[in-house]
């Protein structure tokens, strides 16, 4: 968590509801692996601005997976992804930035038996993902100032 918002308050200037606020943006489009080496949407209606990415963000189910033709890290759950940074604006957890696949969590949601396990909580963020959750037009009104 600490890294994404670091990041945006460097070259953004962003505080911390105006990050996890920007993110929402991932609404819309998809990710594609020859433009940035990730697959798939972040929601299924992806060409609408709606909350729906705090909704599917909360899901405490999301399982990192390796891309086996990019190399890279994504989280997935039901046809969805998302990536590092957006995971982050809810759970706390280290990055491996070496070997051959960089970008793997230190604390997946679940194991490969199916077991849930348990991240911590990112206390500076996860506040406003609910509330955005909850409240699109919150959202809406924080999006677009």
């Amino acid at each position: 968590t600490k890294q994404v918002l670091a990041y945006f308050q460097e070259y953004f200037g962003f505080n911390e509801r105006q990050t996890v606020a920007i993110m929402g943006a991932h609404n819309l489009g998809s990710a594609h692996p020859d433009i940035s080496g990730f697959t798939g949407s972040w929601v299924h209606q992806n060409d609408i601005l709606t909350s729906s990415y705090y909704h599917n963000l909360v899901d405490p189910n999301w399982n990192q997976t390796l891309l086996s033709s990019t190399k890279k890290w994504q989280w997935e759950l039901n046809g969805l992804m998302m990536l590092n940074s957006d995971v982050a604006l809810v759970r706390e957890f280290e990055v491996d930035n070496e070997g051959n696949a960089p970008g793997e969590a230190s604390c997946p949601f679940v194991d490969s038996s199916g077991a849930t396990l348990t991240c911590p909580f990112a206390t500076r963020t996860n506040k406003s993902v609910e509330q955005y959750k909850d409240n699109e037009n919150l959202w809406l009104q924080d999006f677009r100032d």
